[in-house]
């Protein structure tokens, strides 16, 4: 059991100087960097950047160079301006940098520009600058050359311009970007911090730009002096228009008024005239009719009355003429001899009435 632990023993710690020397044997590329490798015993310099993760570095025969591919920052700062800037890993602080203008004034410019090595092209860099310090003084170099000649170009009152000093920038990034190109490096931007003068011209420049400011002041309101005459001519010409098309319409609608009354008092008089001729009509109508009706009423009356007479005329009309006469009779206390007429021989009373058989 003993020998049984022994050997696990040996063999962890054969497992760990094991992989202590793979990893003493490895090289880590970290992201943001690229690795150039240097075989020294046959092959030389190897054109190709070898990106992050692990790659075997064999001492002597292997020789590794990492170099930073993120956006690299060179600032050229004066004092005040560095204790305000946040020193990040990558920042490379150099003096402010000092330009004459070109009518003679002495100014200080705090610079920061940024670059980063090309994609695939560090191995380029590292073979013809060296390690990474040099090409970056390089870089530096050539900045100060194009902005020597960018800024110098400048009168003393541009420099306070920003429209002037922006465009001064881009026209020196168009001519620092070729120049870097040629170093396999990428320009990305150049910007200008601050600015100051030499005190007495600093203050003669103030002076110069107040008074040019007052005048460009005075000019702004003689400009809206006169853009308030227009205004106020724009608003009465409106207003008259308005007046104009107000009294048009005021017009054009008591035409109007006068006209639909005219209209409306005609259709008055057509509708009365239409009413008293359909009344009339109606009246005509209505007398003829009642006319026919009573003619009609009379006719049948005449009829009724001769067959009246017709049928009183004959021998039943004789019937009913004495029943009538029976009917109509009112007797009071009437005493009849039974031995001169018997009332109950209907017939016999009949004739003595009058009926006729």
């Amino acid at each position: 059991m003993k020998n049984l632990v022994k050997i696990l023993s040996i063999l962890i710690v054969a497992i760990a100087m094991t992989a202590i020397g793979f990893r003493a044997c490895m090289i880590k590329i970290e992201p943001g960097e690229v690795g150039i490798l240097n075989k020294e015993w046959g092959g030389g310099l190897q054109e190709k950047d070898f990106s992050q993760g692990y790659y075997l570095a064999l001492g002597p025969l292997h020789t590794w160079i990492v170099m930073d591919t993120k956006v690299q920052t060179l600032n050229m700062l004066r004092t005040s301006a560095k204790k305000r800037l946040n020193r990040a890993k990558r920042a490379t602080i150099y003096p402010p940098l000092r330009v004459k203008s070109s009518d003679g004034a002495d100014v200080t410019l705090d610079i920061t520009i940024k670059y980063q090595i090309k994609p695939k092209a560090a191995w380029k860099v590292f073979n013809k600058f060296g390690d990474g310090i040099r090409y970056q003084t390089q870089v530096r170099s050539r900045a100060n050359k194009t902005l020597q000649l960018g800024l110098g170009a400048l009168k003393t009152e541009e420099f306070f311009d920003p429209n002037r000093r922006e465009k001064t920038q881009g026209d020196m990034m168009k001519q620092l970007a070729p120049r870097l190109d040629d170093m396999n490096v990428e320009l990305i931007a150049i910007l200008i911090r601050d600015l100051e003068f030499q005190q007495s011209f600093e203050a003669k420049i103030k002076s110069k730009t107040l008074t040019k400011q007052k005048a460009e002041l005075e000019k702004a309101k003689t400009k809206a002096a006169e853009e308030s005459g227009v205004t106020n001519e724009i608003h009465a010409q409106t207003a008259a228009k308005v007046t104009v098309i107000d009294q048009t319409l005021q017009k054009t609608l008591a035409e109007m008024t006068a006209e639909n009354d005219k209209k409306i008092r005609r259709l008055v008089a057509d509708y009365e005239k239409y009413v008293v001729e359909t009344d009339s009509e109606a009246d005509l109508y209505a007398k003829k009719k009642e006319a026919e009706g009573i003619k009609i009423l009379k006719d049948a009356e005449a009829r009724g009355q001769a067959l009246k007479r017709s049928a009183l005329s004959s021998t039943g009309g004789n019937m009913v003429v004495a029943l009538r006469a029976v009917e109509n009779l009112e007797f009071g206390t009437l005493m009849i001899s039974t031995q001169l007429v018997n009332p109950l021989d209907f017939d016999s009373m009949m004739r003595r009435l009058g009926a006729q058989k």
